[in-house]
């Protein structure tokens, strides 16, 4: 089973460059978390599942803490979702950095992380 929740907004400050680290940007972040849900599935009730709005408060807080590397956030964001949703077996985080400060760029970049327990 597999639960997913795309483009969690994000303003942070990662980055190589040290206008990134200065002024920050966006980001979106798709997470996807796959377990044995189940009981949601037959009783209908929220302690047999994820809930959503900590996934994404655990999305945004891990986001806060400045890094010089989306890859690096990622196994942080992994890391964190494992530890703290017992539920979830394995899982993606993929973070896309909306305005890289790369010339000619006019779309996202992105960098895809599969963690499991």
């Amino acid at each position: 089973m597999k639960i997913a929740i795309q483009n969690i907004r994000c303003y942070a400050y990662h980055g190589v460059f040290p206008v990134e680290q200065k002024i920050g940007q966006w980001y979106a972040v798709d997470i996807e978390l796959k377990g044995d849900f189940s009981e949601a599935v037959e009783n209908d009730e929220l302690e047999g599942t994820v809930d959503y709005a900590k996934v994404i408060q655990t999305v945004q807080e891990v986001m806060k803490t400045p890094q010089m590397l989306v890859e690096k956030v990622a196994g942080e964001i992994g890391k964190v979702l494992i530890e703290r949703f017992s539920l979830v077996d394995k899982g993606l985080v993929r973070i896309k950095k909306l305005a890289p400060p790369v010339t000619g760029h006019q779309d996202y970049m992105s960098f895809e992380f599969e963690f499991k327990r």
